[in-house]
């Protein structure tokens, strides 16, 4: 079994290992989106880096495809790009489509 040493450091029980894991918890919560009230209502999951300033590009809301991950600008889910990409499709043709 293949060990994920990013995993290792982030359960580092010394001082700087809270540290790690409290900015990470950080950085996810606040790509939670809240309504008037404080309740989660749409999340906008990392999807390249655990950057701050990533672009949100695809988020999940339940009120839109299920709660399904979908792209912000079309609403399609991410599954189907997934299935076209591993069908054979370009990123190119891909962007085609779904990015005008």
């Amino acid at each position: 079994m293949r060990e994920n040493t990013r995993v290792k450091k982030l359960l580092d029980a010394t001082k700087a290992g809270q540290t790690a894991m409290r900015e990470m918890l950080r950085a996810h919560l606040q790509r939670i989106e809240r309504n008037p009230a404080g309740a989660p209502v749409r999340l906008y999951p990392f999807t390249r880096k655990h950057d701050l300033e990533e672009p949100r590009v695809v988020m999940m809301d339940p009120q839109i495809q299920y709660g399904r991950p979908v792209l912000i600008d079309s609403g399609i889910p991410t599954a189907i790009i997934a299935e076209r990409y591993k069908a054979g499709e370009s990123i190119g043709e891909l962007a085609g489509d779904h990015w005008r």
